[in-house]
């Protein structure tokens, strides 16, 4: 048996290593939290009181009355919602379904609202910027949806956190480059560009 196959058998006959109890009820009621707390965010932004921007952040009355400001709240509380929304759907998979909830999966539920909350503010600022298309043929859209429009966009954004990276990832290859293999130093590429005898030593 070739050590390739012989490691591809292992991999496939790794005992799966079941969380205990404590730490899935952990992560549910985690994940309820978080689920209440987006929802009240998204109701807080759309009436207009901004209750935990003012109080809890100590914004002012009328930096938060700012249109441009609600509409980032809007995008954030859509990217949160959605990020808990896809992190309830996997725990219920990973715990009711396939049975395979290990111990580290827990890091990535805790994480994974707050990091697909940054990618609907994200999302909207490159929006704004004009960076990514939101409204049909690139332009504003205007009226009573705004708002709806910027939560869902926010939404999809943090429902879908991993794909929006991968997004991001082409858009800065586009503008900027693409770049090195990371894996290579600077020293290396700096090293790899040098040619003739002196590379190698002298040697031919």
């Amino acid at each position: 048996m070739s050590l390739q196959s012989s490691d591809l058998k292992l991999t496939k006959e790794r005992r799966v290593v079941q969380a205990p109890l404590r730490l899935k009820l952990a992560v549910f009621f985690y994940l309820l939290l978080g689920l209440f707390f987006f929802v009240y965010l998204m109701l807080d932004s759309w009436s207009g009181e901004f209750v935990v921007p003012r109080n809890v952040l100590g914004l002012t009355r009328t930096f938060v009355d700012e249109s441009d400001f609600q509409f980032f709240m809007f995008a954030a509380s859509g990217g949160g919602l959605g990020g808990v929304i896809y992190s309830v759907l996997a725990f219920h998979r990973h715990v009711s379904i396939r049975l395979d909830f290990e111990p580290h999966f827990a890091w990535g539920y805790f994480f994974s609202p707050w990091m697909a909350t940054v990618m609907g503010m994200v999302a909207f600022i490159l929006v704004q910027s004009g960076l990514l298309v939101f409204a049909p043929q690139g332009e504003p859209s205007t009226g009573t949806g705004t708002d709806i429009g910027y939560f869902g966009f926010g939404f999809l954004a943090g429902f879908g956190w991993t794909s929006a990276t991968e997004k991001f990832r082409q858009l800065v290859i586009q503008i900027f480059g693409r770049p090195r293999d990371p894996g290579r130093s600077f020293v290396e590429d700096e090293e790899s560009t040098e040619i003739g005898p002196d590379r190698d030593g002298g040697k031919q």
